[in-house]
This record gives C-alpha cells, structure tokens and sequence, in this order.
C-alpha cells in the first residue's frame, strides 16, 4: 500500500523563497489553476493507494471555483473521498467566503466508508480526520498549530484521542514541529508510535528544505517497504511518500 501526505498550501503555488509570501500575498485572494495542475500531475505520477493533504481548497473564488478535493479524486481514480473544513466546528470561520473552503482531505482508491472528524479543544486548525484504510489499520490526519504552546496542548490531547483506537495506527499531516520530532516523544511513546523518517529529512521549506514538520509515525508492527520526502515545486512543503506491506 501507497500512502501519499502533503501539505498542498492550498495551491498558492509558493515553492521559490520567502520574499512569495509578501510580494504574493495576493494569491492567497486570487491562486488560479496552475499550482494545483502541477498537483495533479505529481498525484497521477505517484498513483498512491491514499492520499492525504493538507491546506487543500474545496472550490472558491480564488481557484476559479475548481474542488480541488473531487477533482483530484476523478482524475486520480479514487474512489472515495472525506473532507471537511479545518477550522473548528462551531468557529465563524466555517461562515467566511474562502475560509470555508480552506480543507484537509483523505482520499481512498478502495471504497470505504468508515471513516470519523474528531475536533481539538484549541487552535484555528482542530480537525483531526481518521479513516479505515485497512481492516486493521486507522490512518490518522493532523494539521498542528503554529505556536509552540497551543500545540504542546494540542499534542497532548491528540495522545488521549489516539489511545482510544483499537486498532493499527498511521499518523500523518503537518505537525509545524519547529522543534522537530523531539516535540512529539510523548505522543510517540504513549502510543507506542515511531517515526518512519529514520534520517530525519526536512520537509520545509521545499525550495531550501531545513526542518522536519511533516511526518508519518505509526504502530510497530507495521511493516515499512520504502519511505521518501520527494522533491516538488507544487508547494513550500515537500509530499512525503510511505509504502507499507
């Protein structure tokens, strides 16, 4: 099995250096189709079993109305699909014109319906998405806050709500661990969880990679065939790719 994780930076298409984020700020108002082309692309090329992306659009204004979520599902060939807004869900920004659209999404090529939204007690980013991909194993998607504090309390619940799965476990997403993988030992430990980037490769950001904010931890005895941080211009993330037996 496949597993693909990226954090599509909504399709904004920065992926040159940090002087995008001033001089194209206007592409978080208006982004266009291209960024999200290239997406498609990188997706059709990999062909992964699922797909799970954060920051990804479900179809406002700014990218010309296109689901990028549905799009990617048909062109791709997957046959199921889960997404919701990332914000909580009684937050005003679920009412807001662009934010609404403002998604994480998983994406299947099997067909199933088992999948659950969990919501965290703080922070703008709440969602937590967990979906069967296997009769044994839940895939857990994440998307963490910026600031240090919220997200050591983040972390912590997030540890709580995992203990609870009877099940195997990948976790995945964008943890926006500044202070690398050490910020999530607890999590790790108390579930019995491991980091399948044994070198540590950054994934942040793409065009000078430094640090390690994506990740995938999962259970022990989940046996690992290959894992890569692939190179990609479509965002100032790079997609990390696992494949498991």
């Amino acid at each position: 099995m496949k597993i693909l994780s990226f954090n599509t930076v909504y399709g904004n298409g920065f992926n040159k250096g940090w002087w995008q984020y001033f001089v194209e700020s206007w592409r978080y108002l208006y982004a266009g189709t291209k960024p999200f082309r290239r997406l498609v692309e990188l997706v059709k090329e990999l062909d992964p079993d699922v797909a799970a992306f954060t920051e990804i659009e479900s179809g406002s204004y700014r990218v010309n109305f296109v689901n990028q979520i549905t799009t990617l599902a048909k062109e791709c060939d997957f046959k199921t699909v889960f997404y919701r807004a990332k914000s909580g869900p009684h937050s005003i920004l679920k009412k807001l014109p662009v934010f609404k659209n403002f998604c994480n999404a998983i994406l299947l090529k099997e067909e199933s319906a088992a999948h659950q939204y969990h919501y965290l007690n703080e922070g703008v980013n709440r969602l937590v998405m967990q979906a069967s991909i296997a009769p044994d194993i839940d895939l857990f998607l994440v998307h963490l806050a910026l600031m240090s504090s919220v997200r050591k309390r983040q972390i912590r619940e997030l540890s709580n709500l995992l203990k609870t799965n009877k099940k195997r476990i990948i976790l995945t997403g964008d943890f926006n661990t500044f202070g690398g993988l050490p910020e999530l030992s607890v999590l790790a430990t108390t579930n019995k969880l491991r980091s399948v980037n044994h070198y540590n490769q950054p994934t942040f950001p793409s065009w000078a990679p430094k640090r390690e904010l994506d990740f995938f931890l999962v259970s022990p005895d989940i046996h690992i065939k290959n894992f890569q941080v692939l190179p990609s211009d479509v965002s100032d993330h790079l997609p990390i790719f696992l494949e498991i037996e």
